[in-house]
């Protein structure tokens, strides 16, 4: 199993009533998939409920992710996608 990646924040949230200017994401299981999937509502909310879940923070607290940093996640989620490269 991987080590989950560090994503710098430039806009810091509250995560369990304390100031965050990283956020740990791991690596998505097919059943974390699974459970986003269950999920009533459009792409986005089930994406939201996905990578909340991927941070190990509520999707109240994803929900007061910038834009910004929106994006940085969603670019770390991509990369995880990857082929890993043979050494």
């Amino acid at each position: 199993m991987s080590n989950p990646t560090t994503i710098k924040l430039d806009y810091p949230i509250k995560v369990n009533g304390v100031e965050a200017d990283e956020l740990k994401m791991r690596r998505a299981k097919v059943r974390d998939h699974t459970s986003a999937s269950k999920i009533t509502g459009n792409d986005a909310e089930q994406e939201n409920f996905l990578f909340a879940n991927l941070c190990s923070i509520t999707t109240e607290e994803y929900g007061s992710l910038d834009v910004i940093d929106l994006a940085k996640v969603q670019k770390q989620y991509k990369d995880f996608l990857k082929p890993r490269r043979k050494q």
